[in-house]
């Protein structure tokens, strides 16, 4: 990867990865510094995000919750956000306003909600009932679509 960054510095997907890495690791500083490059490359909501989570993780709220306020007056009506800022709330310790905007981003269907289960940033709240039973629900849309096929199923 050092050799990736000799040759492209400013690769802000790259710099994006190694931030969710070192995130990952818990090397705070280190992930800090490659999203803040990467938004200086390519502005984008989702690394915001995960700069706030970082900030809440650090119990750095004020700045956090700056953040939070940031990415929703960049959103546009409708914009699907709610799964990134449910990790920022979850990290601060704010289950229940967490836990509303993973519901809301099942009910609006945002993409990342398939990644529920998996994401290790969600640690803090996934003890609770209410986000088992969100993540109980990944993979149910089609149960009944396949019970009246005859035919095999070969996705959506």
């Amino acid at each position: 990867m050092r050799r990736h960054f000799e040759l492209e510095p400013c690769d802000f997907e790259a710099l994006v990865l190694l931030g969710a890495v070192l995130t990952e690791i818990g090397d705070f500083a280190g992930a800090l510094d490659a999203f803040r490059k990467s938004l200086e490359s390519d502005f984008n909501v989702e690394t915001l995000a995960m700069i706030a989570y970082i900030k809440a993780r650090q119990s750095e709220k004020a700045e956090a919750l700056s953040i939070v306020a940031k990415i929703r007056s960049e959103l546009l009506p409708g914009s699907m956000q709610r799964f990134k800022l449910a990790k920022v709330y979850g990290a601060l310790g704010e289950i229940d306003t967490a836990i509303e905007l993973l519901e809301e981003s099942f009910e609006k269907r945002e993409l990342d909600w398939i990644t529920l289960r998996c994401d290790t940033r969600f640690k803090s709240i996934e003890d609770q009932p209410r986000f088992q039973i969100l993540a109980s629900q990944i993979g149910r849309g089609n149960e009944k679509a396949r019970q009246r096929s005859d035919e095999p199923y070969v996705g959506d």
